[in-house]
């Protein structure tokens, strides 16, 4: 669901963890099937954006099957997450030069 659906339902976790993850925290998510969890990860990305947060996204199930050898998942997870965030980090500092 989109940030925000009028059928998201908000839990009293979702502003612990908001509280933990914007205190730098290191946190996860473990839950069933279909209970919210990727809603829950697109809130909190909008939120901790408008707070200035720079978020990536690593789905692991995608950064290569088990037969792979390691060091090709490992290279695939820091392109991953050094391609996402330098993305951010450009675009942060192009609307920090227009100010």
């Amino acid at each position: 669901l989109a940030a925000n659906h009028p059928t998201y339902v908000v839990r009293e976790q979702d502003a612990q963890l908001y509280e933990k993850l914007l205190a730098g925290e290191y946190c996860y998510v473990f839950n069933a099937r279909q209970m919210g969890k990727s809603s829950l990860r697109v809130s909190m990305m909008k939120k901790l954006g408008s707070q200035g947060c720079i978020c990536a996204v690593i789905d692991m199930g995608r950064l290569g099957n088990s037969s792979a050898p390691k060091k090709s998942r490992y290279s695939q997870f820091i392109k991953k997450i050094f391609g996402d965030l330098l993305v951010d980090i450009i675009y942060v500092l192009i609307q920090y030069k227009k100010l």
